[in-house]
């Protein structure tokens, strides 16, 4: 399992082993400061939101206050219910830096979350969410009085797993669990930059494993052009909610999701590896034949515990509660040894070259 990545262990102000900075120091052109600091990133060249970014003469910051709603309306009027994470919209604030004596708050965007700050473009981008989340895009080439440019609205059930920026595109990766009732298609978002048409994601779309799996959610990763606000290339796959990790390299992004082996594949399998000596061996060797049959786990599963019912009401009651105990110990026994192969990590990659 990937547990995440450390920020930086800091001690008396600066990081353990890494030398105290020196002072800031003027441009000898007269511009901003000589050395301004980039948010701590996995891998070099690819920048991540945070919620402070500086161009060396501003400094732009946003802070989130989260709190969470127990419902959901849905674009078609819906009410959905569950337990959505989601955040207060705070506006985000410009504040002069550079030289240290105009040091002040000069305007505020009417926006927040985390940012994104393309330098050489003097473009903000910021990331509100997770739930319902905006991500907009504004011109602070006049710092004083930034310009909303383009705006993407995404549907309330979203959520922004994880984004990144590179070679002046942002990749976003986002997350929503499953309809019951109308899986697909999926009215993803509202509003893409300057076109007010919804981007939906219809169901041939999806991809999907070749082996049947628990899923719960929909993930789809899209590249967006931070000028314009306009959805360049995009993938939706399933998969699971529980322990999704992003990793993004030079060449490819890495979305991973874990996902347990199904109940009826450890019940047949288990049978089959401590079942002998408490299974008559024709009720044994049936159950193991089920994971050759083309049937769903649902119907497996079915069929196995009817098998055993028959099997327990051929018992006395004192023989049925010894097998029930003598199962259950068995049963847990074969997990623990077989718990890494119970256990399974998924691992999407989407080339960037191809974004497919």
């Amino acid at each position: 399992k990937w547990i995440g990545w450390g920020r930086g262990i800091v001690e008396g102000g600066r990081a353990l082993g890494v030398p105290a900075p020196a002072p800031l120091a003027a441009d000898s052109q007269g511009g901003g400061a000589a050395r301004v600091s980039d948010t701590n990133v996995q891998v070099a060249g690819i920048d991540e939101p945070d919620i402070v970014k500086t161009d060396g003469d501003n400094i732009y910051f946003s802070r989130m206050v989260q709190f969470y709603a127990t419902s959901l309306s849905t674009p078609d009027g819906r009410a959905v219910q569950g337990f959505y994470p989601s955040y207060a919209q705070p506006r985000s604030k410009v504040i002069k830096a550079f030289p240290p004596s105009d040091l002040g708050v000069i305007s505020e965007i009417d926006s927040g979350g985390e940012l994104f700050l393309i330098k050489d473009k003097k473009i903000l981008v910021t990331l509100a969410g997770p739930a319902g989340a905006h991500i907009k895009g504004f011109d602070v080439s006049m710092a004083a009085n930034p310009r909303k440019t383009w705006t993407l609205e995404l549907d309330p059930r979203t959520e922004v797993l994880a984004s990144r920026l590179t070679n002046g595109k942002i990749y976003v990766i986002t997350r929503r669990s499953l309809d019951a009732q109308d899986p697909c298609p999926i009215t993803w978002a509202s509003k893409s930059g300057l076109s007010a048409s919804p981007v939906i994601i219809p169901c041939f779309e999806l991809y999907r494993p070749s082996r049947v799996i628990p899923v719960d959610s929909t993930f789809t990763a899209f590249m967006l052009n931070p000028e314009t606000g306009v959805i360049e290339n995009k993938m939706s796959f399933v998969g699971s909610q529980q322990d999704s990790v992003v990793y993004m390299s030079p060449h490819a992004l890495y979305i991973t999701y874990f996902h347990p082996e199904s109940t009826t594949n450890v019940w047949i399998r288990a049978v089959a590896d401590q079942g002998s000596g408490l299974f008559p061996a024709d009720l044994k060797d049936r159950i193991e034949r089920l994971e050759g049959l083309d049937l769903s786990d649902e119907a497996k599963l079915t069929e196995i515990q009817t098998l055993i019912n028959r099997h327990l009401n051929s018992l006395s009651a004192d023989n049925r509660l010894q097998f029930q105990n003598d199962w259950q110990n068995r049963l847990t026994a074969y997990i623990q040894a077989h718990r890494r192969e119970l256990e399974k990590t998924a691992i999407i990659k989407i080339p960037l070259n191809t974004f497919w």
